[in-house]
């Protein structure tokens, strides 16, 4: 996978082909707002970007940041999994690789169990293989 992040004059440009997210997962986060609530809020950890001046608006944004967190958590632990059981690393590499500090092993490796249970029944990213990807409903101020 090959994610394109690019600077512009303007901005920041997103670039990726149905190769790089065969899944679709990318451009879910990108076309249901949940990447754009969730960068809002790390952009501006006291007021989300001015963005959350109502509960919904605040509640909609702690659903995206939160969504985002547990699908990146659990991409960690699918990563740690490939660390140790393709790439042979030792605990040791694995804990200095996700915390600085090699004496974390047992961290580590709890995360690999989790991993490895995820991957027994779950698709590769997120929620169950035969259900809706989880991801939060359209934008309302419902």
């Amino acid at each position: 996978m090959a994610i394109e992040v690019r600077h512009t004059a303007g901005g920041v440009v997103l670039g990726w082909t149905k190769k790089d997210d065969p899944r679709g997962w990318v451009a879910r986060l990108v076309d249901s707002d949940v990447l754009a609530d969730a960068l809002t809020a790390v952009a501006d950890e006291q007021r989300a970007g001015g963005r959350a001046d109502s509960r919904s608006e605040t509640r909609r944004l702690a659903a995206s940041t939160a969504y985002l967190a547990r699908l990146l958590e659990r991409r960690e632990q699918y990563l740690i999994v490939q660390l140790r059981d393709e790439h042979n690393l030792s605990w040791a590499e694995i804990a200095s690789t996700l915390y600085d500090d090699p004496s974390k092993r047992s961290s580590a490796r709890r995360k690999y169990e989790v991993g490895h249970r995820l991957l027994a029944g779950t698709d590769f990213i997120g929620g169950p293989r035969n259900g809706s990807a989880g991801i939060p409903g359209p934008r309302d101020d419902a």
